[in-house]
Parts: C-alpha cells; sequence; structure tokens
C-alpha cells in the first residue's frame, strides 16, 4: 500500500507533524489543564466510592453539559462543568435516581465570582417564558409560563461546588460566601425545592461521597452531610 501514495506522502513522518499550537495565554491555558485534571479527580472519587458503596454509577455518568441561555448576553447562560448522573442504592435493592450540576474551581475564579454562580442558576431555574401573545403582567399571564430548564429535566438538577487549592481557611471563607450567597432572594427562593452544598476535593478523596464531607448551602448551621442526603429548604 505504501508504494500506492505519493512521494511526498512516503516521507511524512508523525514526527514532522507540527504539535498544536497552544492558546496565546500559556497561563490560562495551564489553569485549563489543572481545572480539567480537578475534574477527573472530583469524577474518580465518586466513581471510587459508588464502587464501596455498592450505588449505581460508571465511567459515563459524569458529562460534559452544555451552555444553558435564560436571555440576551453573556450575563444570560450558565454552563456546569459537569451534569452527574448517580444511582443510590438503598435498603431492600430500590435505587434513588439523582443528578446534580457540578461546580468545580481550584481558586482561580474568586469566592464572589464563583457564589454569584448562584445567581445564575437562579435565573436559569426562575425563568419561564410566556406562550406567544400573552402579555406579561396581566392576568391571563399569571401561572402560563413554563421554565425553560424543564424542557431537559424533570427535576432540577442538584446544585454540587468542589472546590481545591484555597487551604482549609480559605474554603471556609468560599463556603460562607456561598451561604451569604444563597441568602440572597431569588437565591433563596431556588434553594426551596433545590438542595445545593459545597465540598473540598481533598476530603471527598479522603472520606468519599458519602462522608461527612458536604456542607449546606441553604442552612449556615447545618452539619456537613453526604451529598446525596443534601435537602432543599422547602420554605
Amino acid at each position: 500500500m505504501a508504494g500506492n501514495l505519493r512521494p511526498h506522502l512516503r516521507s511524512h513522518r508523525l514526527a514532522d507533524i507540527p504539535a498544536p499550537r497552544l492558546p496565546g495565554d500559556e497561563t490560562a491555558f495551564k489553569y485549563t489543564l489543572w481545572h480539567q485534571l480537578d475534574v477527573v479527580r472530583t469524577h474518580l472519587a465518586l466513581l471510587t466510592d459508588a464502587r464501596k458503596r455498592g450505588d449505581v454509577y460508571g465511567p459515563f455518568d459524569f458529562i460534559p453539559e452544555i451552555t444553558h441561555r435564560f436571555a440576551e448576553g453573556r450575563e444570560g447562560t450558565v454552563r456546569p462543568d459537569r451534569l452527574l448522573y448517580y444511582g443510590v442504592t438503598e435498603p431492600g435493592s430500590s435505587i434513588v435516581r439523582l443528578r446534580a450540576f457540578v461546580e468545580v474551581d481550584r481558586g482561580t475564579m474568586g469566592a464572589e465570582r464563583l457564589a454569584s454562580k448562584l445567581n445564575a442558576y437562579a435565573r436559569y431555574w426562575s425563568t419561564a417564558p410566556l406562550p406567544a401573545g400573552v402579555r406579561p403582567g396581566t392576568t391571563e399571564a399569571q401561572g402560563r409560563g413554563v421554565p425553560i430548564w424543564e424542557r431537559r429535566y424533570a427535576r432540577f438538577p442538584r446544585l454540587l461546588f468542589v472546590l481545591t487549592g484555597t487551604g482549609e481557611m480559605g474554603f471556609f471563607n468560599w463556603v460562607d460566601q456561598l451561604q451569604l450567597h444563597a441568602r440572597d432572594r431569588h437565591v433563596a427562593k431556588m434553594l426551596r425545592s433545590v438542595p445545593a452544598g459545597a465540598a473540598s476535593l481533598a476530603d471527598l478523596e479522603t472520606d468519599g461521597y458519602d462522608g461527612q464531607v458536604w456542607w449546606p448551602l441553604s442552612d449556615p448551621n447545618a452539619e456537613a452531610m453526604p451529598w446525596w442526603k443534601l435537602t432543599a429548604t422547602g420554605r
């Protein structure tokens, strides 16, 4: 077969193929690379623990998620790092199917900016376009809008924030910021029906996903718990 190739192709070697060009900002590229590694570490911690517990979770149950648009402009979108599918095995062999949006940050985003993502999720959760021809603010419009997230999910996924690279004091500072934003009127309304929590990646790798490492965002006074025991406020 090689004899049928053109001379300039026969002499071509893999080593001659130029390496892919890196982004102009090599620092940003390194941050992106480390971030992806932390995402993989999060997945492996979950996978290891699921096998110990006998839960339903596989290599393809932690997948990249699409960008969700709820308004015009860059501020009108939110994109989780991963979408998590998980089946918790209950006594009697019953399985509780759970889904979660996962955000992984290694201390590069800033506590305030990371916490502002709660506002973006709250806006996505609450956006409910009206049917064509129905004017906002009218009696006809009341209760007519259907949340856009229902086009993809039967129930809005949980929100899980995984933090790393902050140190212990930095981690709890970030949790404080998330819990502070959780008191925002729009976020608090979402958290009435959407469980949310934050955990340190180091704790996940040490104690597993079912360890007492997830801090609820809606209740600053609550103790840490397994992520699948996080509950909405219901208020």
